[in-house]
């Protein structure tokens, strides 16, 4: 049975919104206005980002960042909280190998072929997004 993991179709701001969410006040709700206005990522492909922070427990369903997004605030301890989060949105990964992150591009996509049984330009959109 194939399982869904999370994947971006453009990540190339990935470490720029969380360098930004690090500057940048918490909002009452993250929506595509702070994404675009506060954060400044104005692509229709970075809106995908917010479902990205939701999927990872930084921000609730309504948008309104949680507990864990405070920890993003902190540079001592936001790479671990990111770590920590994507340990939980990937844990089928780890599942299958409690040493997902440390393969090599080509064994991961192996690995999430395995586990996901996608289409190969997905797997690719799912090992560049981890």
């Amino acid at each position: 049975m194939a399982k869904d993991l999370f994947y971006l179709a453009s990540y190339k701001n990935v470490d720029k919104l969380f360098e930004k969410i690090e500057a940048a006040k918490a909002p009452e709700a993250f929506t595509n206005a702070y994404l675009t206005d506060t954060i400044g990522l104005k692509s229709t492909t970075d809106r995908p980002l917010i479902n990205m922070l939701k999927k990872m427990g930084f921000i609730d369903a309504a948008g309104r960042p949680t507990d864990k997004y405070a920890l993003l605030k902190n540079k001592n301890v936001a790479k671990a909280a990111i770590a920590d989060a994507l340990r939980r949105v990937y844990e089928p990964l780890f599942e299958a190998n409690e040493k997902a992150n440390e393969l090599g591009i080509e064994e991961l996509k192996g690995l999430i072929a395995q586990i996901t049984g996608a289409e190969q330009r997905i797997v690719n959109l799912i090992a560049y997004t981890f």
